[in-house]
């Protein structure tokens, strides 16, 4: 059996695919290219799949991991598996991981690209995030068009708690306000956000 960890982007259309939805989407590309994945146990066993921190609907996500279980997986396959992707979700990186910390537990932070319909002023913004997260709030940085900000624990606070940050601040009226686009997901150096490779 080998567990494989990939990194992919999530785009376009599909991007309001919802999260629950994206591992049959996986699993049915994976048998395309001729991988077989390894079921769990119990009464209902379906693949071995862990994906990263859930992405809401409609939020583009440019670095995402997920954890996947085969028992047969040729390096082959592994090469071919991503042309059977449907468009809008492109795989970025694979590679072959021992059996370590769960996914969920490595994930420690994410960042965010925030794009906003009209200009908000960067001390408002930044007075709402630093009240709204606290320490959770790693880095922030502003510009006319857009917002960057990484946040620590993104298994509790993801895309939609930008949301109802600057709702609850009246900054916005919510979704229709903004475009948030996750750039990355992973562990965490200083204010950077470093993605899940074997290698680290």
């Amino acid at each position: 059996m080998r567990r494989i960890r990939i990194h992919y982007a999530k785009r376009g259309p599909l991007c309001f695919i919802p999260h629950v939805e994206m591992p049959p989407l996986f699993c049915r590309a994976a048998r395309r290219a001729g991988l077989l994945s390894s079921l769990t146990a119990g009464m209902s066993p379906h693949p071995r799949v862990v994906l990263g921190p859930p992405l809401p609907m409609g939020v583009v996500g440019l670095d995402e991991p997920a954890d996947f279980w085969f028992e047969e997986a040729s390096d082959e396959t592994l090469k071919r598996w991503g042309a059977f992707f449907p468009e809008g979700l492109l795989l970025t990186r694979v590679e072959e991981i021992g059996e370590g910390l769960n996914l969920s537990r490595l994930c420690q932070a994410a960042g965010h690209r925030v794009f906003l319909r009209s200009p908000l002023p960067e001390g408002a913004v930044r007075s709402c995030l630093e009240a709204y997260y606290g320490d959770s709030l790693v880095s922030f940085r502003h510009n006319v068009e857009h917002f960057e900000a990484t946040l620590a624990d993104p298994n509790r606070y993801g895309p939609g708690s930008l949301v109802k940050a600057l709702t609850e601040a009246d900054l916005i009226e919510g979704w229709p306000d903004l475009l948030i686009v996750r750039t990355a997901v992973g562990m965490l150096d200083g204010e950077n956000v470093i993605a899940l490779w074997a290698g680290r």
